[in-house]
């Protein structure tokens, strides 16, 4: 599967994740949000830095967030991949390698998250950010993923949803 497909199959997940109501399982999830959080961090940093004051936590402590944040997503990536799997479904190939699944996982989210971040939207992503911070991966990890969960319980979300009673 050469990448430019692999990209176009990848921008489709979410829609057909939705159909087929494929779940993760909490630590499935922590998994996939802490591997996630650097490049989502980091990325938001990017997209708002011009709008946020030199003393804003985007601006003058994200970078040591993300190299906090950054051992300990590597050795997430074993199962962000398997959820990574999970979500796609038979959509990618069973042997596909981390040197194309990291990219497109990545990217995909990356692309994904900051297209719904207005500008407006950097105030309150750079105080979320900056709460959590402090707190250890696992934490934020679990943090977020039980939030999904309450989204999931209350039908509020559809690109990712939490297995019940798991």
């Amino acid at each position: 599967m050469n990448k430019a497909m692999a990209a176009a199959l990848l921008l489709a997940l979410p829609a057909q994740g939705v159909a087929a109501q494929t779940c993760l399982t909490r630590a499935e999830a922590t998994d996939l949000v802490v591997y996630l959080m650097p490049v989502v961090v980091r990325g938001i940093a990017d997209k708002c830095a011009a709008t946020l004051p030199d003393t804003a936590f985007l601006n003058s402590g994200s970078a040591a967030f993300v190299e906090r944040l950054g051992g300990e997503s590597d050795r997430r990536w074993p199962g962000a991949r398997a959820a990574f799997m999970k979500m796609a479904g038979r959509d990618l190939p069973v042997d596909a390698g981390d040197d194309m699944l990291r990219p497109l996982l990545t990217g995909a989210v990356s692309n994904a998250l900051l297209n719904k971040i207005g500008t407006r939207g950097c105030v309150s992503a750079d105080e979320l950010l900056g709460a959590i911070a402090p707190l250890p991966a696992q934490n934020i990890g679990t943090l977020l993923t039980g939030f999904l969960r309450l989204a999931t319980e209350s039908g509020r979300t559809a690109n990712l949803a939490i297995c019940p009673d798991d």
